[in-house]
């Protein structure tokens, strides 16, 4: 057991690289949009606990098929859904990964756990999900574009972190072991760290990224692509996406503005920058947004 524990172990310097964050919660019935559509793969982690009817989900190299009472954890490959028309969950939407975009915990191709096995999973989702409904009732269930003050943000990261809390229990009785930083250059992680915090309106300048480092941007984005996968420019362009995803599916801005915030100088420019990755325009990805979250005006 001792051995088993010192294998668990993660240097507390390296925790404080965690980033814990809830995207959405709800426990309702699926709008009909969301029945059968193919899902992309993100760098958040999704969990269900089925209600009512039945879930197909399928991957290339696997189907699952969800049933009422079971705890599923989505898949981190694309997928195709399949709901029936009765289907009702509740449905986490949540990050919890390293600096890196690692998760804490993989789901590789999905996670089916029953729910009578695990029923703090429950119990600790009741007070999140009402901490959301009350503080944020029009948020279309998604946090990503909302704010708050410090003493609304940590209730809410508590509720959070009493869940996760139990999710890594879970995991761990199921045999998961959570994932560590593991970058073969200490140097890298720096970088990691200066990405994730680089103004997304302003343009990533590698040339000075990589004299922080005594480094040529060569250098730079071959180490970086060995250590994480891709380079600090995908990296950048990634995290700059993912946040006009979450702008766009918020009313707080206009289209226009998002594109500024995120350092377009022009709506054109935005649009098809924005089409390029997800292969529809901002606003048409709004629209869909909005309609599979089932909103109205």
């Amino acid at each position: 057991m001792g051995d088993k524990n010192s294998q668990l172990k993660i240097p507390l310097t390296d925790w404080a690289s965690l980033t814990c964050a809830l995207i959405w919660i709800y426990d309702s019935r699926v709008p009909s949009a969301a029945y059968r559509r193919n899902i992309a793969s993100g760098q958040e982690s999704v969990a269900w606990f089925v209600r009512q009817g039945e879930a197909t989900v399928s991957t290339a190299k696997q189907e699952w098929r969800v049933r009422p009472g079971e705890w599923f954890f989505l898949p981190e490959t694309d997928y195709w859904q399949d709901f029936t028309q009765d289907f009702e969950i509740l449905s986490i939407r949540f990050k919890a990964a390293w600096v890196t975009g690692t998760p804490i915990f993989h789901h590789r191709d999905g996670i089916r756990l029953h729910g009578e096995d695990y029923p703090q999973l429950e119990n600790k989702a009741t007070p999140l999900r009402r901490a959301f409904e009350k503080h944020f009732p029009n948020q279309g269930r998604n946090l990503r574009a909302a704010s708050a003050a410090p003493g609304l943000y940590f209730k809410l990261q508590r509720s959070l972190m009493s869940w996760l809390h139990v999710y890594a229990e879970t995991l761990l009785a199921e045999g998961r072991v959570p994932t560590r930083l593991s970058p073969t250059d200490p140097r890298m992680l720096t970088v990691a760290r200066y990405l994730e915090n680089w103004p997304l309106r302003e343009a990533l300048n590698e040339d000075e990224l990589a004299g922080q480092m005594n480094l040529s941007t060569r250098q730079l984005s071959r180490l970086y692509q060995n250590d994480f996968g891709k380079t600090p420019i995908r990296y950048f362009n990634d995290r700059k996406l993912l946040s006009a995803k979450s702008a766009l599916e918020g009313q707080e801005n206009t289209v226009k503005e998002i594109a500024f915030e995120h350092g377009f100088k022009s709506l054109s420019h935005f649009s098809t920058w924005f089409r390029k990755q997800c292969g529809q325009s901002p606003r048409d990805y709004r629209k869909a947004h909005e309609k599979l979250c089932g909103r109205r005006g």
